[in-house]
């Protein structure tokens, strides 16, 4: 199956829990500005009738085509892809570089009997892809053959995701199958391991070789803790077992951008520098004053890092405050929460939406949460909140059930319900579907009463259905901490 004759570029927009995996968005972004400098339009395919199609196209797609199930396996996936490939004639076939991309990229490239390239971080709208090859090492430039369409999967933090609420596009049921679906999942157990969300950090601490020893390195884990951060790590320090290969930075780790980058102990070699060179905002801490690492810094400090890194982090404690809960490695956050709260004899009910039960969960998995916590609320309908909590009918006709107004009701109703000191609500759009323009998916309101007195926050995640549930969670004790802290 050949053809040399094609237009526009096809992405396999991949999900999970219904909602577009960060590096599938970005490769969507991408494709819409390579279509656009050539007049083209971007056609994303996702499966599964209720995966979040509105932000794939926020993303850059012009057309979204569902097709088959989100439960399928790649191999099925594949042959979906080969069809509407056959059907729509693209130029192009692109898909997250994810381990499930990299097994459909070549059996779709294999059908057609055209090139594929694996770990793209570069593509021009004349068709130029850039590569790492080598365990990331080399980078090479290169060109496909004249049959099509040219199949690449691009590397995860390779491209900024652009999402603009204005786009409109096309959503398309399609009916392709695959051949014969031999495996479906039907549940998904997850694995029990160490998770770092390097891509989407804000914050990101790293070390280096130079940071000496493990003992040493864990400066770097104290500067992050305190700062919100995540840890990140060049090779070597990896290498030397004074971290898990999660938290590596550079060509053959992660690549990304975050607003603040500190990078302690790294001498700047090339392979680290590519994978970090997009951040906002980099601090470097180096003995040697000729280290490259100063080249890309925006602020350098020439010092022994282990004698620099605990006045920052003396600093920042100072600077913070309480907004520090603990720099102890075993306590969580819910754990000093209902502490606090002991300490103060005081008690707090939960009155959860979108959250369903997580919140009052994460705090009744702390031993002796009883002793402050008797009774919570799930409210997730209307009348239920108005019912149980007492928020008004005018309240919830003139805001919505997603506003300010009706999280500050909530709060204050549950409160007087459950005889509580302190109690939270929450409620917002959790995804995937159930978003507007005017109150998008992420959209989550908190509420925190405390005697009587109750603050209202607004926040806007942009994680799939789980993950904005456990943000708010996490928001969610974290103004109830900050509200107790202020009363004596």
């Amino acid at each position: 199956m050949k053809y040399t004759d094609g237009k526009n570029i096809m992405v396999y927009a991949q999900s999970a829990d219904g909602a577009p995996v960060g590096a599938a968005l970005e490769t969507v972004s991408k494709a819409a500005e390579l279509a656009k400098a050539n007049g083209e339009e971007v056609i994303a395919v996702v499966f599964g009738k209720d995966t979040d199609t509105k932000t794939v196209i926020t993303a850059g797609a012009s057309k979204v085509l569902v097709a088959g199930e989100e439960g399928l396996q790649a191999e099925e996936k594949a042959q979906i892809l080969v069809k509407l490939a056959e059907k729509y004639q693209p130029k192009a076939v692109y898909m997250a570089g994810t381990p499930e991309g990299k097994m459909i990229a070549p059996a779709v490239s294999a059908v057609f009997e055209s090139g594929c390239v694996t770990d793209v971080t570069g593509i021009t709208a004349d068709g130029v892809y850039t590569s790492l090859s080598y365990n990331g090492n080399v980078l090479n430039d290169m060109k496909m053959g004249e049959n099509l369409p040219h199949v690449a999967t691009v590397r995860s933090g390779s491209f900024a995701k652009k999402l603009d609420e204005s786009r409109t596009g096309e959503v398309i049921a399609e009916d392709a199958l695959a051949d014969t679906v031999r495996t479906k999942v039907v549940e998904t157990v997850k694995e029990i391991a160490e998770t770092v969300n390097l891509e989407e950090a804000q914050i990101i601490v790293s070390g280096g070789r130079g940071m000496g020893s493990k003992e040493n390195f864990a400066l770097v884990e104290e500067l992050a803790e305190v700062m919100g951060g995540v840890v990140g790590a060049t090779r070597p320090a990896i290498e030397e077992g004074w971290v898990s290969r999660a938290h590596q930075v550079g060509q053959s780790g992660k690549i990304v951008a975050p607003k603040l980058y500190i990078a302690c102990g790294i001498s700047g070699a090339t392979q680290h520098v590519s994978g970090m060179i997009g951040s906002g905002y980099i601090v470097a801490i180096n003995k040697d004053e000729d280290a490259s690492i100063f080249d890309v810094a925006d602020v350098g400090i020439v010092g022994d890092v282990t004698k620099v890194l605990p006045v920052m982090i003396e600093e920042m404690k100072k600077r913070f405050g309480d907004a520090v809960y603990t720099t102890e490695e075993n306590v969580t956050l819910e754990e000093s929460v209902i502490r606090l709260l002991e300490e103060k004899k005081m008690t707090v009910t939960t009155a959860e939406s979108c959250t369903g039960g997580k919140l009052s969960g994460r705090l009744l998995n702390v031993s002796g949460a009883s002793g402050v916590y008797n009774e919570g609320y799930i409210t997730y309908a209307n009348a239920s909140k108005e019912k149980i909590l007492g928020v008004k009918h005018e309240t919830l006709e003139t805001y919505g059930a997603v506003s300010e107004q009706t999280a500050a009701e909530m709060a204050l109703g549950a409160a007087k319900a459950a005889g509580a000191d302190a109690a939270l609500s929450v409620t917002g759009i959790a995804g995937p579907g159930g978003g507007t323009a005017e109150k998008p998916v992420g959209l989550v309101y908190i509420g925190c009463a405390v005697k009587g007195e109750v603050t209202v926050r607004e926040y806007r995640f942009t994680g799939n259905r789980e993950k904005n549930r456990d943000y708010a969670v996490a928001r969610a004790i974290t103004l109830l901490r900050e509200e107790l802290l202020k009363r004596a």
